[in-house]
């Protein structure tokens, strides 16, 4: 896993998957300044990506991160190991989206799919 995140990124997009960051791509295309979207390449290595991340020198240029992950099976538990690795490793709290009490850090949970495909 190797990115880097540029040096004028002020917001940052995180998700789990390459499907996700097309999907967002074309979604916020051209309407969100200073953003970028890396992916984490699924929900077990999210961890190690934030460890990565806290390490990168224009980490602390960022204003905004919102991770996006699947649900899976149990929503709550998705969530709540997305949270405890924000605060463990970026030492931030992060809540549900919309960014409430401030929060630098937010997490958006996409609902479990019954159709192929998480979007």
């Amino acid at each position: 896993m190797s990115f880097k995140i540029e040096e004028d990124t002020r917001c940052l997009l995180i998700v789990e998957g390459i499907d996700d960051k097309a999907f967002f791509q074309k979604l916020v295309k051209n309407s969100v300044n200073n953003l970028q979207i890396l992916t984490y390449d699924g929900a077990n290595k999210i961890r190690n990506f934030l460890k990565l991340l806290k390490n990168d020198p224009n980490y602390y240029n960022v204003r905004k991160i919102l991770i996006v992950r699947d649900s899976d099976n149990n929503p709550h538990s998705s969530f709540l190991s997305v949270r405890d690795a924000v605060r463990e490793i970026l030492n931030e709290d992060a809540d549900i989206i919309p960014f409430s009490h401030g929060y630098r850090v937010g997490i958006l949970m996409l609902p479990n799919s019954e159709n192929e495909g998480s979007l």
